[in-house]
């Protein structure tokens, strides 16, 4: 990990902050698409330092602009998240479904739409005010459930009876190119019965936890409990990715989770580096930021990562590309892109920005 090494016992300063912020919002502001779209590449090593190619996708600008509403009073915050919305619009299909690969990306024809997108694209929709068909989503979400064991990833046919003419007509869509289809999920190892923590942590941010949702949350407390944070996940591969995502839950409802609060924190700290920071690289340690703040963990960790994060903000305002989404099980193929790691990025220093303030009122 490229950063320099931290001489600092406190936390950045305000003005570290409010700069950082600053400079990344305007790196984001300057590229992003006409269209709303953020760019991503897909390429095969993690740290993204071999050949990338551009990928149009959706999931990645729907991880952006969710990340960005931690700055939704910022007006550069604002610009960028209302060209997203067209953008989204566009690519939602019937019932409201969202496909990972954008409809100009040859693969949106052969993978179906999933739940992880389309819960990322509809909770931002919900949180900036925005009509969509939430009913419809909301209603197929709850379909794919799969028997106590969370949201299938995939909105495909199951054998099941239902009489939602949108969920028949979103299955069937995988007929159109049947054998190009088949191909599709045997070269990529995807499977039907394909679920994941990430995926069901999104989806149950977006549903919120009530009677309909009760399935999910108990599949993502036992996923902590047994340690299967990554299973049969064929999209994330790096749990702090989980503990990110389920720490958003936690921030919108603790009691549900507070029996696993300290198992979260203890194996965060498994993936620490000596310098600071988490995992292999700024965007883990970016999610990992995020998570221990909602998650409450030692205020010494958390400066340490929040001076490793500041301290490797690049030239223009970015932070280093690396691989977040994974094309699939078993290949190092992924996507990731420098306005990737900056979104994340962003919002895990408004949560600390929030954290320290929170920190010096309990004081």
């Amino acid at each position: 990990m490229d950063v320099r090494p931290l001489t600092e016992p406190e936390g950045p300063a305000p003005e570290q902050i409010g700069k950082a912020l600053e400079r990344g919002l305007t790196y984001l502001q300057n590229h992003q698409y006409p269209n709303g779209e953020f760019c991503c590449y897909i390429a095969a090593d993690k740290l993204m330092q071999g050949p990338c190619v551009p990928d149009h996708t959706v999931l990645p600008t729907a991880a952006i602009a969710s990340a960005l509403l931690a700055l939704a009073d910022h007006p550069k915050a604002v610009a960028i998240l209302t060209r997203t919305i067209p953008f989204f619009d566009y690519q939602m299909m019937r019932g409201g479904v969202v496909n990972f690969f954008a409809l100009r990306n040859p693969l949106f024809q052969l993978n179906p739409p999933d739940a992880d997108s389309t819960a990322c694209v509809a909770a931002f929709l919900d949180a900036w005010g925005v009509i969509y068909p939430r009913n419809s989503v909301r209603a197929l979400l709850l379909a794919n459930q799969r028997g106590g064991a969370g949201i299938g990833n995939w909105f495909v046919l199951r054998p099941r009876l239902m009489r939602q003419r949108t969920y028949w007509r979103t299955g069937l869509r995988a007929l159109k190119a049947p054998l190009a289809s088949w191909r599709f999920w045997q070269q990529h190892g995807y499977s039907r019965n394909d679920r994941g923590g990430v995926a069901n942590a999104n989806v149950l941010h977006y549903l919120s936890v009530d009677g309909s949702s009760l399935h999910i949350l108990d599949y993502l407390v036992a996923l902590v409990r047994n340690r299967k944070e990554t299973d049969r996940d064929p999209r994330y591969r790096t749990p702090i990715t989980f503990y990110y995502a389920l720490g958003r839950c936690y921030r919108a409802n603790p009691t549900p989770f507070e029996g696993v609060r300290s198992l979260v924190l203890e194996r965060l700290m498994t993936f620490r580096q000596p310098n600071g920071g988490f995992g292999e690289s700024l965007l883990e340690t970016a999610q990992a930021l995020s998570a221990l703040s909602a998650w409450g963990g030692k205020p010494e960790i958390i400066r340490q990562a929040a001076n490793v994060l500041l301290a490797g903000q690049q030239y223009y305002g970015e932070w280093p590309r690396a691989l977040h989404f994974y094309a699939s099980l078993g290949s190092p193929l992924g996507w990731g892109s420098e306005e990737l790691t900056t979104g994340f990025c962003l919002e895990a220093i408004m949560a600390y920005q929030r954290w320290e303030q929170q920190e010096m009122a309990n004081t």
